[in-house]
């Protein structure tokens, strides 16, 4: 941790640097001017300052770090000889963390800094958290259960980390548009690729009619993976599907799994795929058109739903598992169905999946 100490005295700067050199990284000035522009461009996770000082007083110097953006967050400490009640309550309007008087004991001096920070680490924390919940519900798959003339049912589950699974869509007239999306990775930052790329995929559904062909759709992905060198660091995979109204479908896959057909034999895999997003500056993507009949479902999906178990004999079970549910229950209403495999998949996975899962159970709504 990285402690910026101010104050014009060199004795009093060496002995608070001193007390505090054990535990932590101490950056000292005497020049308050100088230490606002070094602060500035590398902040500290402390500032100790002390008020008296020509130039630039504690006061001032504590207003400008607080109107810069690089600066306006970091927890601070003021030190003085003052006992005004004047000053004190100024110090206090300017939203410090804690006042110290002068002469400063080190033990009093430690335990104000690590108080200090612990309350800075946890404010930081708790907001932190409720970002990534925000962001997670923003993520978390959906889509209304009916799409066009189609019917859907969407089930997720995010692993423990945190994940990347999300779906754009879109409808009109003549039909409806989705994209499901798998970012790789967990966490944080598979959370901000997501996020980054559910803008770009959402803006490209909703202004560009034209892009709603799959193999058109997956292409702009991709360019956008290639082009933008921040999403340069993230891997995806994604689906991309136009429903018609009559029930034709068209599917194009970029290094996604390809979706099943739910029929009375099975569950049948379809046969179309392509590479992974970004890996080309002009990819080419096929799309696979097909019409579905009565009684049969198209099922999407990420690959953590036939990946959730642990080990490879129980995936393999968990396979088994899932497609015959598939088959039992493909008479089932559609939303009894996706139930049913997200039951199957969480006997295989527990309470903890290992990776973030997403399906998607689609039937056209009228011959």
């Amino acid at each position: 941790m990285v402690v910026a100490v101010i104050d014009d005295d060199p004795v009093q700067l060496r002995v608070i640097a001193a007390y505090l050199a054990d535990a932590y990284q101490v950056i000292s000035f005497t020049q308050p001017l100088v230490a606002v522009e070094r602060l500035r461009r590398a902040p500290p996770d402390l500032v100790l300052a002390d008020i008296r000082m020509p130039e630039l007083d504690g006061l001032q110097l504590r207003r400008r770090l607080a109107e810069d953006p690089a600066t306006e967050l970091v927890p601070f400490i003021f030190m003085t000889e003052s006992r005004d009640e004047v000053v004190r309550e100024q110090a206090d309007l300017l939203g410090i963390d804690d006042f110290l008087l002068k002469p400063v004991r080190k033990r009093q001096l430690i335990a104000a800094v690590q108080r200090t920070l612990f309350r800075s680490r946890s404010l930081r924390a708790r907001l932190g958290h409720r970002i990534d919940a925000a962001i997670t519900e923003a993520l978390k798959p959906k889509l209304p259960a009916e799409l066009g003339c189609w019917r859907a049912a969407v089930r997720s589950v995010a692993a423990e980390a945190g994940g990347g699974d999300f779906v754009s869509f879109t409808q009109c007239p003549d039909g409806a548009a989705l994209v499901l999306v798998d970012v790789m990775g967990h966490g944080v930052a598979a959370k901000f690729f997501a996020h980054a790329h559910a803008g770009y995929i959402g803006g490209l559904l909703h202004s560009r009619p034209d892009a709603w062909e799959p193999a058109s759709l997956c292409r702009a992905i991709s360019q956008r993976v290639f082009d933008d060198k921040l999403n340069q660091y993230s891997l995806l995979t994604c689906v991309a599907v136009r429903l018609a109204r009559s029930g034709g479908v068209e599917i194009a896959c970029a290094g996604h799994p390809a979706p099943l057909l739910l029929d009375a034999l099975g569950a049948h895999q379809l046969d179309i795929g392509g590479a992974l997003p970004g890996l080309q500056s002009e990819p080419v993507y096929d799309t696979l058109s097909l019409r579905l009949k009565p009684g049969e479902r198209l099922l999407l999906f990420t690959d953590g739903l036939f990946e959730g178990a642990f080990t490879a004999p129980g995936r393999n079970a968990l396979e088994l598992d899932l497609l015959a549910t598939a088959k039992q229950g493909l008479a089932a209403p559609l939303a009894d169905l996706a139930d049913a495999l997200m039951a199957t998949f969480y006997a295989a996975a527990g309470d903890t999946p290992r990776d973030d899962a997403t399906l998607i159970i689609l039937e056209p709504s009228s011959p």
